[in-house]
């Protein structure tokens, strides 16, 4: 390609070949590892193109180096630009003599890894000689010369191959300026990538922490020209990087190393790989004030860059500096031996670096915090939100994981359907465990179960004499709860809408229900009601008759959880209400066990970090099915049992009229683990994420509040109601939050962002009821407009 006469024309003729593609075509034929193309076109395109041009992309492909970092591709073709503009590789004098290691070779060159995968090979290309080098040495020395920012530099080039058995290492050979070659044959890799990598533990245990990181570090596949042989169509980097293994991945990642690809059949790829490993050479210190990132960031921002915020955005992904980190779960245990890696390293290098420590066969998902801090971007965002005290490279960084849930639900965006029929205001909704059901209460005394197949009304449950305050499945799915105003609880046939039974006791209004969980059932569970009438009872559904009345409450009773821990007495309930004491119950016996004080007022609300899963009980997110109770048993035993091992232990928390929340471990201690302040309000409900990662809490004073599941901490306020918050429910992946509130409106937010996801507007009055399905693809919602809305992506 050779340069027009004047600026402008070379600005017309590289504009008129990128428009027609031909430059693409012509990048594919030419050599993308020959510097000399690189000096041609890099600094020319730069004058001519967008950063946004696809031909920045293709210029990298045909490239014979895979650069680390999220910066753009014009960014790093430019990186290579100037590179080759700064050096260049030559046969000399001093070429002929084999050059002896002394502190006066300060230009040095060590190319290791495993024995007979062509480090001589390697090391003769770069120091373009022809003789074999002496098999019995485990070192050989060679010189060559390199053009460097117009300095000839004498450089010596060390043919050190791997000191599993052989030669030790020593520190006097890193004297001066030094760069580092780990070489790997492609046509051996499983055999030679980890002999690589045992050599760059060996070196940074050689120099240092401190001088390993600022050192500069290459991986190269060398006989690149195999992975071609054998597998066709592999002519670019970034197919052939694919077909490395993840331990070659997990090692650029870990130490922020370029991979360059080397073969005897592409000399220049030596010599671009040289000037990678010189990249932080300064041979000029009178000229040049700064290294070859300096010089880049410069040229790159006055070309494409006006303002410095767009700038700073765009250079986010070239952060210097390394650091040690240690992965820890929630509990403190760590995941393995301390790590260094760079401070640019992102949150998906991370997962990855975590994956193979875990050595999970599938790739999981993990949020990563570094103190208080997430690792939304990379590990340097978070490293400076740090205290300055804490800022420091030198002490080992606890990253601390979370895992995420293996799906990902979509975000409700549109209601799909309005039903109507209740003829008074919608009180309470509720999805079936195996998302195929929709039931709702309402102020018209009628239950209403609804098919979601076609979101169209299935039965009307008529019996109640007053308006329905809740509504409970059980947890196999096979019949529904209701009770209200009327102070009685009727138990419906989810597949016929029948009523199966008719539970009398109570003397004030019903407030709560709540099944018990399906795997400490001894039989079909039980069901534990909560009155107005101060007492709690427990009914067997299916002979209809109560088992056991709770009574030690001084006040109405509001709420009852009922906990899937203590197997052996049939689980543990808990009771809340206006006398603001929190009382533990064994419903074996109806003994009495613990009382939880702290609130200063009537308590609204209960919540369990394994509410969603003795709710859901057998079922998951996925379609399944079951023979017979004993195998849904079975099922929804395995289930809890994960659900609380990946929680750290169950956990109880409580809202109040006293404007506080109380996270509790009551089976524990009576001592609240935390008491959070925070609403200006009435705490109306609180609710766990599934993953029991997260708490939510909805309040009078038109916010919802985030806090961390297992400390209690504050993490953050939505806001964006202009009424009081009534209820909320979360997806299955606790990714999502959706809340209802005064204003009329249901809003959905994304909890990892912190930030609204959707304004659901739609109803024409107060939204008193939500929930959201278990499989994740609806949200139901009810109020005073007395119609039921489904929301779907």
């Amino acid at each position: 390609m050779a340069a027009p006469a004047t600026s402008a024309s070379v600005t017309c003729s590289l504009q008129d070949l990128a428009n027609t593609q031909v430059l693409n075509i012509a990048l594919a034929y030419c050599s993308g590892a020959s510097l000399t193309s690189l000096r041609q076109v890099s600094t020319s395109l730069a004058e001519a193109l967008p950063s946004s041009s696809p031909l920045w992309q293709d210029l990298l492909r045909h490239s014979s180096v895979v650069l680390q970092g999220k910066a753009s591709a014009m960014f790093k073709a430019r990186r290579l630009g100037l590179l080759s503009e700064r050096s260049s590789v030559h046969a000399g004098a001093e070429a002929e003599v084999p050059a002896p290691i002394s502190k006066q070779s300060r230009y040095r060159l060590i190319v290791t890894g495993a024995r007979a995968s062509g480090i001589s090979t390697l090391v003769r290309l770069l120091a373009q000689r022809t003789e074999q080098p002496d098999a019995a040495k485990d070192m050989s020395v060679f010189a060559f010369s390199a053009n460097l920012e117009g300095t000839n530099l004498p450089v010596s080039v060390v043919d050190k191959r791997s000191t599993v058995k052989g030669t030790p290492l020593s520190a006097a050979l890193y004297s001066g300026h030094t760069a580092a070659l780990f070489v790997f044959d492609a046509g051996r890799m499983e055999d030679t990538l980890p002999k690589a990598a045992w050599c760059i533990e060996e070196l940074r245990q050689t120099v240092g922490l401190k001088k390993f990181r600022l050192m500069p570090k290459l991986l190269v596949c060398h006989k690149a020209d195999l992975l071609m042989a054998t597998s066709p169509g592999l002519e670019d980097a970034d197919a052939r990087a694919a077909c490395l293994p993840a331990m070659c991945e997990a090692l650029l990642a870990t130490h922020g190393m370029d991979l360059v690809f080397t073969s005897r059949a592409d000399p220049t790829s030596a010599e671009l790989a040289f000037a990678l490993a010189a990249e932080g050479w300064n041979v000029n210190p009178r000229r040049r004030t700064g290294n070859i990132f300096d010089e880049l960031l410069a040229r790159v921002r006055e070309h494409f860059f006006e303002a410095s915020e767009s700038w700073t955005e765009k250079s986010e992904s070239c952060v210097r500096g390394q650091a040690l980190i240690e992965f820890v779960d929630p509990e403190g245990k760590s995941a393995g031996p301390q790590l260094d890696v760079p401070l640019g390293t992102s949150r998906e290098q991370l997962g990855t670096l975590l994956n193979q420590l875990l050595e999970n066969a599938e790739e999981m998902p993990y949020s990563f915090h570094l103190e208080d801090s997430e690792i939304t971007t990379n590990l340097a965002a978070s490293f400076n939100k740090l205290a300055k005290g804490q800022q420091s490279t030198e002490r080992v960084l606890k990253v601390v994981y979370y895992p995420l849930a293996v799906f990902r639900v979509r975000p409700i965006t549109r209601c799909t359907s309005s039903l109507s029929g209740h003829i008074e205001a919608v009180l309470c909704v509720a999805f079936s465990p195996d998302s195929t059901k929709l039931a709702s209460g309402s102020g018209d005394s009628t239950v209403r179960l609804w098919d979601l197949n076609t979101e169209l009304p299935k039965h009307t449950c008529k019996g109640h004499q007053n308006w329905v305050l809740v509504v409970a499945w059980s947890p196999d799915g096979s019949k529904l709860a209701s009770a209200g105003m009327d102070k009685i609880v009727l138990v419906w046939c989810a597949q016929s809408g029948k009523n199966l039974a008719a539970l009398k006791g109570h003397i004030q209004p019903v407030t709560a229900a709540c099944w018990q969980p399906l795997h400490v059932a001894e039989g079909f569970p039980w069901l534990a009601t909560s009155s107005k009438d101060k007492t709690v009872r427990l009914w067997d559904v299916n002979v209809g008759v109560c088992l056991r009345s709770l009574t030690s409450h001084s006040q109405p009773v509001m709420q009852v959880k009922w906990s899937g821990e203590r197997s052996d007495i049939g689980g543990v309930v808990y009771t809340a209400g206006r006398d603001t004491v929190i009382k533990v119950w064994n419903p074996k016996d109806g003994a009495m066990l613990n009382e939880l004080k702290g609130h200063g007022h009537w308590i609204n609300t209960l919540a369990l970090n394994t509410d969603y899963v003795i709710r859901s009980g057998p079922f998951s997110h996925e379609p399944q099915k079951f023979a017979d109770l004993p195998e849904k048993k079975e099922a929804a035993k395995k289930r809890y049992a994960e659900a609380v091992e990946l929680c750290g232990g169950e956990r109880l928390l409580s809202g109040s009229d006293d404007f506080t929340l109380f996270l509790w471990r009551p089976l524990v201690s009576k001592t609240p683990v935390c008491r959070m302040t925070g609403h200006q309000k009435i705490v109306n409900q609180v609710a766990f994420s599934p993953d029991g990662r997260w708490f939510a809490s909805a309040s009078f004073d038109k916010s919802v509040r985030l806090w961390d599941g297992r400390t209690g901490k504050y993490v953050h306020a939505f806001r964006g109601h202009v009424g009081d918050v009534y209820q909320l429910a979360w997806s299955g992946d606790s990714r999502l939050l959706v809340s209802v509130s005064k204003d009329s409106t249901a809003k959905c937010w994304d909890v990892g962002r912190r930030k609204l996801q959707e304004d659901l507007p739609g109803h024409a009055d107060e939204v008193y009821a939500v929930d959201w399905s278990m499989d994740g693809s609806r949200v139901a919602t009810g109020g005073k407009d007395r119609v039921l809305k489904v929301w779907r992506h």
